[in-house]
């Protein structure tokens, strides 16, 4: 690309002529080209940018026509091209002695030279003309002589710049723009009100906000400290409370965390269906409970999930036993929200940390597997040998644990040399570390007392790893974004509940189990009921509680013989003299059995006397009653109170221990059996004391002296207080 520009109007002589007049006749046109460009070359008419180089202005542009068919020849163009570069390199000149500025037409005025715009042209179309010898390779400013010139815009940083005036204002220093013709038809604007983004948590909260009574999977969403999701049904929970609180058939809730899930961890929980069992195995089926999502592992984490389950239904507060992997802020949740609960660990988990341990102090394999063995016991032919964990106590257990002192202590010895090993007393880190841990959660009588029968079995998390493996599985081994991780279980456990209801036609994987089969109904009458009625029985199925069969199982025969000496009879007291029987009694309450087993028996034996154990109470309400004392001389007062459809209220006097922890005692069953009242005092009782807890602030106050926490002696401004007249009342009882 190149131009041509004339300092001065006077350089040429053509005739000046107007713009029309130019524009009709470009040969003759006394104006200065001042732009270029090869695509107009390509085209029948190419239109020269003329402007002199007086104007300041756009609007002195002038745009000359120049046909094609009149252009020269390309022979023509190298003889014209020639005969210029020849003659200018005769003498060549530069203004003001610059080398980028050889001048077109010289000053002199015997090198003046005219150019017409056919000769322009020719000029311009010779492919020479960037490395002509005439070219400039600058824009020529402050000029104040007659002189034309020839420049190369490409040497230019932009071809505008020619442009400029005599003082080179005008010069193009701004950011040069690309236009582009494009197609904007199709473009649909969209107009952005709120964020589009995926936000997970954002998600969740709005689940938990709007989802219906009944129907809510994500029940609580917290963002800080640190993100955390509660998911879980109304039936899970439910579930829970009928299979592991009721104190005569439970299961052991199982809690495991686990990983790889997403961008975060999950802790489920996992229990068994007691009303249904595995259609191969015959077993109670292992389903996936109230899940936490979270990012720590900390105390503050387990426990804000389980006492958010607990308050989302308190009746969890009872739950009968626990089994985890022995993780210590997990352990300490369970223990702070499960106090009534047993806690077992896992066998294998501490068998690993006994590996770990040996590993780390180079203590051989041989000397590991007798520690192991001497702790967890081994089967040899048939023949099982029993270990620490089978005491039936923690005194057996101190007292074995301390005669295998010197066998392990030889056995290091023997083993180990001061080269091989620079640690010593596995027996002293056992009884430090280790023993604390067996002695509370492993013993002979704490998994009896969990069900596991008698003898029991040894406990492994293996439920909560194969719903785990489960859960991995069903998403594919793939980590997954909170908010659909959170969309795919919920689908799961839809999937799970509806697998357990299709077990009531004998569909699906599951059956029921014998003693549960009045809930079974033929595949005929099914397809026959409307489907009111069908949700009907839907309900009584997800309802239905676990009761205490005739013919205890080891789990149910555990939990009676968990809190007797051998020797003593493990079987129900037969309960003759009272109307309600001890199953149906306190089946909805958190009474320990063996505690209900005692009252009864002693409810019995005051109605059973052939002295009158209860009278009524003289001068008191026509129910109110006077019940001999097993412990004292003096009888206890059971009072009554009528609570309309809630049933009937009996409460014992401040005397009896029993009542005030526990809220129910042998005085006020006998008393209600008495006034034919027993089944409205239950009913009252299940319904408001029922599911509380032990209350241990009252169990501890009791027998303290009534002036505790106050000063003894007489109290000031009082010894001048002439004495109160005291009214005494004398009952005589008469036991007849």
């Amino acid at each position: 690309m190149a131009a041509v520009k004339c300092d001065d109007d006077s350089v040429s002589p053509l005739k000046k002529k107007s713009r029309d007049e130019a524009a009709s006749d470009s040969d003759d046109s006394d104006c200065v080209i001042t732009s270029y460009t090869q695509a107009a070359v390509e085209k029948d008419d190419v239109v020269l940018v003329i402007k002199s180089s007086n104007s300041d202005s756009d609007d002195d542009l002038l745009p000359v026509m120049a046909s094609k068919k009149k252009w020269p020849t390309k022979k023509k163009i190298k003889l014209k091209f020639d005969n210029l570069e020849s003659y200018l390199k005769k003498d060549p000149e530069y203004y003001d002695n610059n080398k980028k500025l050889p001048i077109l037409e010289g000053i002199s005025h015997d090198k003046k030279r005219h150019y017409s715009v056919h000769n322009i042209i020719c000029l311009l179309l010779h492919p020479n003309l960037q490395s002509s010898t005439f070219a400039c390779s600058t824009i020529p400013t402050f000029v104040n002589d007659n002189v034309s010139f020839v420049i190369n815009l490409d040497a230019l940083d932009d071809s505008r710049d020619v442009l400029a005036d005599d003082m080179e204002s005008w010069r193009n220093n701004g950011v040069n723009t690309t236009y582009f013709n494009v197609r904007v038809s199709s473009i649909k604007v969209k107009n952005i009100t709120i964020c589009s983004l995926d936000d997970a948590t954002y998600s969740l909260r709005r689940q938990c906000k709007n989802a219906e009574k009944g129907e809510c999977f994500v029940q609580e969403v917290t963002c800080a400290p640190e993100p955390i999701a509660v998911l879980c049904t109304d039936q899970q929970l439910n579930d829970i409370v009928r299979f592991c609180v009721d104190p005569f058939n439970f299961c052991v809730l199982g809690i495991d965390p686990t990983f790889n899930l997403g961008d975060f961890s999950v802790t489920p929980l996992v229990y068994s269906h007691l009303l249904l069992q595995d259609r191969k195995t015959k077993h109670s089926p292992i389903l996936l409970g109230p899940m936490l999502v979270h990012s720590h592992k900390l105390f503050c984490t387990y426990n804000y999930f389980l006492s958010t389950l607990i308050g989302l239904k308190p009746k969890l507060a009872g739950i009968k036993a626990v089994g985890s992997d022995g993780e210590k802020a997990l352990v300490d949740a369970i223990l702070r929200n499960f106090p009534a609960a047993v806690h077992l660990r896992c066998f294998r988990h501490l068998q690993q940390n006994i590996e770990k341990h040996s590993h780390e102090h180079n203590y051989p394999a041989s000397a590991t597997k007798v520690y192991i063995r001497d702790s967890f016991g081994w089967t040899a032919d048939g023949v099982y040998h029993e270990g620490l964990v089978d005491c039936s106590d923690a005194l057996e257990f101190n007292v074995k644990l301390a005669g295998l002192k010197s066998k392990w202590d030889g056995l290091e010895n023997e083993c180990l040399s001061n080269a091989s090993s620079g640690h010593r007393g596995f027996h002293d880190w056992f009884h430090r570390v280790k023993a604390p841990e067996i002695r509370e959660s492993t013993l002979r009588f704490v998994r009896e007392s969990a069900g596991l029968g008698s003898p029991p079995t040894a406990f492994y998390t293996n439920h909560s790893e194969s719903i785990n493996a489960f859960l991995k599985e069903s998403l594919h081994y793939k980590k997954n974004q909170w908010g659909l991780f959170n969309e795919k279980v919920k689908a799961l456990v839809v999937q799970q509940q509806k697998e357990m209801e299709k077990s009531i036609i004998g569909y699906g994987e599951y059956r029921l189990r014998s003693e549960f089969s009045f809930l079974a109904v033929s595949e005929e009458k099914w397809f026959c009921m409307t489907q009111p009625q069908r949700q009907k029985h839907i309900d009584k199925f997800h309802s239905c509680l676990v009761r205490h069969t005739v013919g205890a199982t080891a789990q149910e025969e555990s939990i009676i013989s968990s809190d007797i000496t051998i020797g003593q009879c493990t079987t129900t007291p037969e309960i003759k003299l009272l109307s309600v029987n001890l199953q149906d009694g306190l089946a909805n309450t958190t009474v320990p059995f063996t505690t209900g087993k005692g009252i009864w028996e002693k409810a019995e034996a005051l109605l059973s006397e052939k002295e009158n154990a209860l009278v009524h109470a003289p001068g008191l309400g026509p129910k109110d009653m006077m019940v001999k004392s097993k412990s004292g001389s003096s009888p206890h007062l059971v009072t009554t109170a009528s609570c309309g459809t809630a049933g009937i209220q009996y409460k014992c006097d401040d005397k009896c221990l029993q009542y005030k922890s526990i809220g129910i005692c042998s005085h006020v069953v006998a008393a209600s059996e008495y006034n034919c009242d027993l089944p409205e005092f239950l009913k009252w009782y299940s319904t408001n004391r029922g599911t509380r807890s032990l209350n241990l602030s009252d169990l501890g106050q009791f027998g303290m002296p009534q002036g505790a926490g106050r000063k003894g002696g007489n109290l000031l401004g009082r010894r001048n207080l002439a004495p109160k007249k005291l009214l005494l009342m004398i009952i005589e009882y008469h036991w007849m």
